[in-house]
């Protein structure tokens, strides 16, 4: 988390040119999926909010750790995975560099991509810029809608010790 994306697009580069990932969309969702360090950090807080006494009763029921993970510990974690989710999918929507570096053909660009094309040197199009911005806005809209309540727990509780 200290070291800033832009440091590390070099190195990712190689690396996904070395296993033949360029220009397709695997280098811009693979990473962000596996590797989350504030998704860590997210989920830590939160279930450091969870009572030990659920995890207790569960232990003298006879429950192993993978149950207790799964039964307990996972629908426990739902606002927490919600919010997470929601930020990993904002900023990988909105993200304007990563597909700029790995993705060379216009079929695969993404829409950040596709509303910059309609900027020229000398000239913009308004008009299929703001369209395009509006139906990039839709689905963000569309997913926190579905997701709100969910998001907003997940907000509310993660960091309180209660």
């Amino acid at each position: 988390m200290l070291i800033p994306s832009q440091v590390t697009l070099i190195p990712l580069y190689v690396v996904f040119s070395k296993i033949g990932w360029i220009d397709t969309h695997l280098p811009l969702i693979v990473p962000q999926i596996m590797v989350n360090a504030y998704g860590v950090f997210l989920i830590r807080q939160f279930m450091m909010t969870v009572p030990d006494s659920y995890i207790e009763a569960a232990k003298l029921d006879g429950a192993g750790y993978l149950l207790i993970y799964s039964k307990i510990m996972l629908p426990l974690c739902k606002p927490a995975l919600v919010t997470l989710g929601m930020f990993t999918f904002v900023g990988n929507w909105n993200n304007f560099v990563g597909p700029l570096i790995y993705l060379n053909t216009e079929e695969l660009f993404t829409l950040p991509l596709i509303i910059n094309s309609f900027r020229s040197a000398y000239a913009v199009d308004w008009g299929l810029l703001m369209a395009g911005s509006t139906v990039a806005v839709l689905p963000l809209l569309v997913i926190y809608l579905f997701a709100q309540r969910s998001f907003i727990e997940g907000i509310a509780a993660t960091g309180l010790k209660g």
